[in-house]
């Protein structure tokens, strides 16, 4: 059942990368407004990939109102984030859900290790 809220949408993406050339493997985020990238990065844990997208999500929302930001990584999710699930995201001054984003989308390629 899609959740329905007031606040902004946005798509993510979370998938883990190869190891890099030392053994290291990361998380990467992404997360998207349409077809168009607004913010990613990537983690050495998926708990930190979580909350880098969850602080990026409330950042971009609160831009997107005119607001700003007292404390974004407190952006708190209602249900958990995982693979293919809806996130409501409580980010204080507003809500935003988060949908996941399928491959095959607009701008959508597979991850690469840099």
């Amino acid at each position: 059942m899609p959740l329905t809220v007031d606040g902004p949408q946005f798509a993510y993406a979370l998938h883990p990368l190869p190891p890099n050339r030392v053994g290291l493997r990361r998380w990467r985020w992404e997360l998207w407004l349409g077809a168009h990238m607004v913010a990613a990065g990537w983690r050495l844990t998926q708990e930190h990939a979580e909350r880098a997208l969850c602080t990026a999500a409330s950042r971009r929302g609160h831009a997107q109102l005119g607001l700003h930001p007292l404390r974004p990584e407190r952006a708190w999710q209602t249900s958990g984030l995982a693979f293919g699930a809806e996130v409501l995201l409580d980010c204080g001054a507003f809500e935003c859900t988060l949908v996941p984003r399928l491959p095959g989308a607009a701008g959508w390629q597979p991850a690469m290790a840099v």
